[in-house]
């Protein structure tokens, strides 16, 4: 038996329409708190962070989009239950301390953001400065040696 072109492609076709039905539920919970990191460093966490890091998502057009909206929306969760800007009220002193050492990591080693983010956010990118400025916040919150990249 062999499918025919129009087929071939109209299968698919109603598959991406029928997955238009099924959306993931977007939320934002009520914030619990927030990191109420000093200044500019925190204009650059939020344009940077809490799009996936909070309670604060901005959920864009393409959150609609089913089979993005589910892989969107999981990992939003997933990078909330990582640690969540939006909670940190609700974290302990040790818990604080290490998410501000993490921050410091991920952002140096540039893994956050990651790339796949910053095509369709690209003022999200972490210049040398914010680098700076979140160094300097963390070893100002943990009084820890950070190492001085970025002079």
């Amino acid at each position: 038996m062999t499918v025919s072109r129009k087929t071939f492609w109209l299968i698919p076709l109603v598959l991406l329409i029928a997955a238009q039905f099924y959306q993931p539920v977007r939320t934002n919970p009520d914030l619990q708190g927030d990191v109420n990191a000093p200044g500019k460093l925190g204009l650059d966490l939020r344009r940077s962070c809490y799009d996936c890091h909070s309670n604060e998502t901005e959920w864009s057009w393409y959150t609609n989009i089913s089979p993005f909206s589910w892989w969107i929306v999981n990992h939003v969760e997933e990078a909330r239950s990582h640690m969540n800007f939006s909670e940190w009220n609700t974290y302990s002193s040790s818990e604080k301390r290490e998410f501000y050492q993490k921050i410091l990591q991920v952002t140096d080693g540039g893994e956050m953001p990651p790339w796949y983010y910053l095509p369709l956010h690209p003022n999200a990118n972490l210049s040398l400065e914010t680098k700076r400025r979140i160094r300097d916040w963390v070893k100002d919150k943990t009084g820890a040696s950070t190492p001085d990249r970025y002079r």
